[in-house]
């Protein structure tokens, strides 16, 4: 065999290895649309023993132990991403570092996480979900207020209809005293507040705060009571104070 049908040869089995790693994992993703995750894991396993080299490959399987499927194992899980990411740092335009940040979030790797979402929006300057939450990181767990604002700021820069973006940077807004410009937020949400979600109950909250101190007492009234049979626990104390 000449050296050039040798490396010709190495190139076309590369190739066809690479091809037959990345059908696996397909196969393996479509499992788990239709949530057999047993068998998505085996798929996964297969394809990694065939390709230890399959970025995509420990990228799907780190993301299933990620699941309720596999118990929540977050630490499983970074393995598998931080193999993805060290085969494939740019992999998905940084989502892999974003997988990755969620699960240390989860184990209160505070500043790990951090990390990981300044390397994904290194590698992808616009998307949006990113800033969105390094945002959240940076204002609940890091209680970093302007750096929070930033971050919200740029992901509604990139997506003007992202309304959590937008809630959360209201609720920000509250708390530093910004109330004209927190009412603006709450007024440009696309979506209808939904008073029997115990899921918007700090929202109705927050926004009834805004209300009050921009000069709607009623409007307030109306929200700190929704947000007290939500359940939002401080919610009565505001009610008894302003709304006697």
């Amino acid at each position: 065999m000449t050296k050039i049908t040798f490396i010709f040869a190495i190139t076309f089995l590369t190739g066809c290895s690479i091809q037959y790693t990345e059908n696996l994992v397909d196969k393996g993703f479509n499992k788990e649309c239709i949530k057999e995750y047993k068998k998505a894991m085996s798929v996964y396993n297969r394809a990694i023993f065939f390709n230890k080299e399959s970025a995509l490959a420990y990228w799907r399987r780190g993301n299933l132990y990620a699941t309720e499927a596999y118990n929540y194992d977050y630490n499983k899980a970074i393995v598998d991403l931080t193999a993805s990411i060290q085969i494939d740092s740019t992999l998905d335009g940084g989502y892999a570092y974003w997988d990755r940040a969620y699960c240390k979030r989860q184990i209160n790797d505070t500043i790990g996480a951090l990390l990981d979402y300044d390397k994904a929006i290194a590698i992808n300057p616009e998307k949006e979900n990113f800033y969105y939450f390094r945002g959240t990181l940076k204002f609940y767990r890091l209680h970093d207020i302007e750096g929070a604002l930033r971050d919200f700021d740029s992901a509604i820069k990139y997506w003007n209809g992202y309304d959590l973006a937008r809630q959360c940077r209201a609720e920000l807004k509250v708390g530093v005293g910004d109330f004209e410009s927190a009412m603006d937020d709450y007024n440009n949400l696309q979506y209808r507040l939904r008073d029997f979600d115990s899921s918007y109950a700090d929202v109705f909250y927050f926004r009834g705060i805004a209300k009050y101190e921009t000069g709607d007492k009623n409007g307030a009234c109306e929200d700190l009571t929704t947000s007290n049979k939500l359940g939002f626990e401080l919610a009565k104390e505001k009610l008894d104070k302003l709304c006697k």
